[in-house]
């Protein structure tokens, strides 16, 4: 019995780190062609895991389900899967390391995309303790990934992404 409120009193003063609810989000990407229009794609889900705010930092893991991206043509949206090779690369992980989160924030971390790992540096903006927008630059060519192109229409090498994430 004494054992038992050892624990409980140690358990009160030592805090773990708090690890927190599974935060969700979207990304998207804007990417420039030779032809002088941008294509955009939107709407992939982006969850947060192994979350944690300590020391008013936040850290953790951002994943993207590629899959779910959408440019607003079908026939774009296939060459798009097929150029990520979504079926053997399904997902994209930024691993955050620790930042302040509050106001506007340079970040950096390790990005996974394509079975590549590279740093990965950007800025994020804290609307709020829970609410965040990332944003940065990609190069594609760094991840092992040729820039698209169909028929005369080439995707520029540097693809713009951003990332909005809630309930941090």
């Amino acid at each position: 019995m004494r054992l038992f409120f050892l624990f409980l009193l140690l358990g009160f003063f030592l805090k773990p780190d708090p690890v927190l609810a599974k935060p969700v989000g979207k990304a998207s990407f804007l990417a420039s062609t030779n032809a002088g229009f941008d294509v955009k794609g939107e709407g992939a889900t982006v969850e947060g895991t192994e979350i944690v705010k300590k020391d008013g930092k936040v850290s953790g893991n951002f994943t993207v389900v590629l899959k779910d991206l959408k440019t607003g043509m079908d026939l774009r949206d296939s060459h798009m899967r097929d150029t990520l090779e979504t079926e053997k690369f399904p997902k994209a992980v930024f691993k955050l390391t620790p930042t302040p989160w509050q106001g506007k924030q340079a970040i950096g971390g390790i990005l996974e995309l394509h079975g590549e790992q590279k740093p990965f540096y950007g800025s994020a903006s804290f609307s709020s303790p829970t609410n965040v927008v990332v944003k940065g630059k990609v190069k594609l060519e760094d991840f092992g990934i040729k820039a698209p192109n169909y028929k005369l229409v080439r995707l520029e090498d540097i693809v713009e992404v951003t990332i909005e994430i809630s309930g941090l």
